[in-house]
């Protein structure tokens, strides 16, 4: 097989993950933005979700994405987790915040199903730390890669 055509599969394959990426954060958020009148963590859960989908399949299926053989873009990616970790830690905090000092029925529509408060807080707490542990795995994934792709030719 040559280099451009599975250049070309790996991008199909990426873009195949960002559809169904989109396709299961709309899934997850579905009952939530039917039953509530104004979610002020939606931009917050949606990007847990897509970090934590996203980092997931760079960590355990790097060999099949376009990042294999882009050094830069791994080096990169080593250097921006360290704010990004901060920056998800924060909005987690504000979260976690906001839930302590205000309940859910601010923005909760009033004949709503009573669980959807605990799958807002469970839903979001998994995502929540999820894409902050992955976002700590992810840039030593990156430099064993590199490290590898450098020292024997391979990943």
């Amino acid at each position: 097989m040559s280099l451009r055509s599975e250049t070309l599969q790996k991008i199909w394959l990426e873009l195949i993950w960002w559809v169904i990426t989109g396709l299961v954060t709309t899934l997850i958020l579905l009952p939530i933005l039917k039953n509530t009148i104004d979610y002020p963590f939606l931009k917050i859960n949606v990007f847990f979700i897509i970090t934590l989908l996203t980092f997931f399949r760079y960590v355990f299926f790097l060999r099949f994405t376009f990042l294999k053989r882009l050094r830069w873009a791994k080096f990169i990616l080593v250097f921006l987790s360290i704010p990004l970790i901060f920056m998800l830690v924060n909005y987690l905090n504000h979260f976690l915040t906001q839930l302590d000092e205000n309940s859910f029925d601010s923005f909760l529509i009033g004949r709503a199903d009573p669980h959807l408060a605990g799958y807002i807080k469970s839903e979001m707490l998994l995502f929540g730390v999820g894409s902050v542990i992955i976002s700590v795995i992810l840039p030593f994934r990156m430099i064993l890669s590199l490290w590898r792709q450098h020292n024997r030719g391979t990943e």
